[in-house]
């Protein structure tokens, strides 16, 4: 169109009209990593009470824990977009995408339980579906999901215990920052310790997880036995013990 300025020119100016620029704000997130996320932080302040109240942390170690999870979060980002997936990473991965199929079904399904929700989507506008074309996506989710789930048990199953070592490396940093902050030999005894007798290791690292990864507690068809919290505390008793040898 005559007149019309270059695409690039039209992007550089709406890059910097009423904002700083890219590099600008890339500056200020150095100086300050929260400034981007409109001041959120990893750990809420609610998690963050819960996990002091068990661990005696103080706030000055905030910014290293949130940057254990950040580091465990970015692990398992990698982790799933590599392009060469071991055959028990893409079954994990395989079970993932059944659990989400089946979820987004049975959620399809709840919303369409709710008239209101209904009748919205099923108005007559534009972006509009009928409410036929929302019943057939809810079933081929189903039957996609049993697809996945089915894809996944062709791919050679992973370990027989916790050898995530993605998981191993959170729960590690979890617990020698326990350690440290309580000035206690790590153990998985439910006894609460500290000057309020709230401290407990195993309830920290277990908080801390979830925190970092809480669709880790979905159920896992490579563990049927075994919860989360069980496989954790598996880790954390393997490493207590080697801890202890170290000592004596």
């Amino acid at each position: 169109m005559k007149g019309k300025r270059p695409l690039i020119d039209r992007i550089k100016q709406a890059s910097t009209l009423g904002a700083k620029t890219l590099s600008e704000r890339f500056a200020d997130n150095l100086e300050n990593p929260y400034s981007g996320l409109g001041g959120s932080r990893t750990i809420s302040d609610a998690d963050w009470k819960k996990l002091t109240e068990l661990s005696g942390l103080k706030e000055a170690d905030r910014f290293d824990l949130e940057g254990d999870i950040i580091l465990y979060r970015n692990n398992c980002a990698a982790r799933l977009s590599e392009p060469a997936l071991t055959p028990a990473d893409t079954r994990e991965q395989l079970e993932k995408l059944a659990r989400d199929a089946q979820d987004l079904h049975l959620a399809i399904e709840r919303t369409l339980d709710n008239d209101g929700a209904a009748w919205a989507l099923t108005a007559p506008t534009a972006l509009a579906w009928g409410a036929a074309d929302i019943w057939s996506l809810s079933e081929k989710l189903k039957c996609f999901a049993e697809l996945a789930s089915t894809a996944a048990g062709r791919c050679k199953p992973a370990r027989t215990g916790p050898g995530d070592v993605n998981l191993h490396g959170l729960i590690e940093s979890a617990a020698l920052r326990w350690a440290e902050s309580a000035g206690l030999p790590l153990s998985i005894s439910k006894k609460r310790l500290g000057p309020e007798k709230k401290w407990n290791a195993l309830e920290f690292i277990i908080a801390t997880v979830r925190v970092a990864d809480p669709e880790a507690w979905r159920p896992d068809q490579r563990f049927p036995n075994r919860s989360m919290d069980d496989r954790i505390q598996d880790i954390v008793k393997t490493m207590a013990r080697r801890m202890r040898a170290r000592e004596s």
